[in-house]
């Protein structure tokens, strides 16, 4: 409290009225005539000394009472602005709550070596650094573990990563999950896997779900069983749709019951609900159809064409250690585009060739096709 409100505010005493100033006893008086002569002189002395002594008393209520009113308005001033200064706290406050939060250490997660899991591994990429329990995951069938867990770093997916391998062809991944619940066992199982490499209480965000060329049956199953839909966001699938013909009435068409899945998931991307990138390449295989007719097929189930654009730019091509051991040098294949065409999340691109080692380019170069997109998808900061 300031002094000036504390003294604004402090009674002022009522002026003092004087009354005839009495005779105090003392020695004897002066008689006669001097001293008669000097009773009048005093009685003037005492009157002027009340008046100045009443004009002090009213001069000093006056400053009394300015001083209260001076105080007076800087506390009306002071009470009129709380409003002003309450909102101004206000403002404050609110600007310190809309702070971001510290974000949490990194949960130290094991990454080296793998977990096993029914079919295949569960590895925790370097990129994997988990801040809570929530984790993402991608699922990828079938291919060389070495390669995709490279590729998974190179892209900087920031997910687990599980490769399942059981088979050469679509069957035995299709045959695998087409039982009830197989998926959600298997996600039961990763989960496991994933508290085991120091993820606490895990809980399952986002899934990809990813192939490469015969993987693609076990996505196919999933999605025609509607299993997981909950946490499923991508599809990612590197040269590896194929589809047998079926005859009606004369018009040869794809498959409808392999390719059913697959246009719902085509319509989900154009309209933005769920990421769906795949490639095709110009291998035409005998007795039903390559992914190149299956791509132009999904394009047009959303009103859309492969479109091929001149000078398209190659994708910049990922130098994987693993794939260098698995792929002589003398073999590898670039990938050369032929096509690139994007509907809302459906990615669609094309590249040039029809030999083995071009359809193993897409396997190795998927950190700059489909896993990029991903990766972009989910917004990771991506190294090139």
């Amino acid at each position: 409290m300031s002094d000036a409100y504390r003294w604004g505010f402090t009674p002022t005493p009522p002026p003092v009225a004087l009354g005839p100033r009495p005779e105090l006893p003392g020695p004897a008086r002066e008689q006669g005539p001097a001293g008669a002569a000097a009773r009048p002189l005093s009685r003037l002395v005492a009157r002027a000394s009340a008046i100045v002594f009443v004009l002090v008393l009213v001069a000093a209520g006056l400053a009394a009472r300015a001083l209260r009113e001076r105080a007076s308005t800087a506390v009306e001033a002071a009470l009129g602005a709380r409003p002003t200064i309450e909102r101004a706290a206000g403002a404050v406050i609110a600007a310190q709550s809309m702070r971001p939060a510290p974000a949490a250490d990194p949960i130290p997660v094991k990454h080296a070596g793998y977990e096993p899991i029914s079919g295949g591994v569960l590895i925790a990429p370097e990129s994997f650094a988990p801040r809570g329990s929530d984790y993402d995951l991608v699922i990828h069938f079938h291919g060389d573990v070495a390669i995709v867990r490279e590729s998974v770093e190179r892209a900087r997916v920031g997910a687990a990563l599980a490769v399942i391998n059981v088979g050469t062809s679509s069957l035995p991944y299709q045959e695998r999950f087409t039982e009830s619940a197989s998926y959600e066992r298997l996600l039961a199982e990763i989960g496991r896997a994933v508290a085991a490499r120091g993820l606490p209480q895990p809980r399952l965000r986002r899934v990809a779900l990813s192939a490469w060329s015969g993987g693609y049956g076990a996505i196919a199953a999933i999605l025609a069983n509607h299993q997981g839909d909950q946490h499923l966001d991508a599809l990612l699938v590197a040269d590896g749709i194929h589809s047998g013909w079926v005859d009606s009435g004369g018009h040869k068409s794809l498959n409808p019951h392999i390719m059913a899945p697959f246009y719902e998931a085509a319509r989900a991307a154009a309209a933005g609900q769920i990421l769906f990138s795949l490639t095709f390449s110009e291998i035409e295989p005998q007795g039903y159809a390559g992914t190149a007719e299956v791509a132009a097929d999904l394009l047009a189930s959303v009103g859309a064409t492969p479109a091929a654009r001149p000078l398209l730019e190659a994708p910049a091509e990922v130098d994987l250690e693993a794939a260098r051991h698995a792929v002589p040098s003398e073999r590898r294949q670039k990938l050369e585009p032929l096509s690139d065409s994007r509907v809302g999340l459906l990615h669609v691109r094309g590249f040039r060739g029809n030999t083995k080692e071009h359809h193993i380019a897409h396997l190795t170069q998927m950190a700059a096709t489909i896993l990029a997109d991903l990766s972009e998808h989910w917004g990771s900061n991506r190294t090139p």
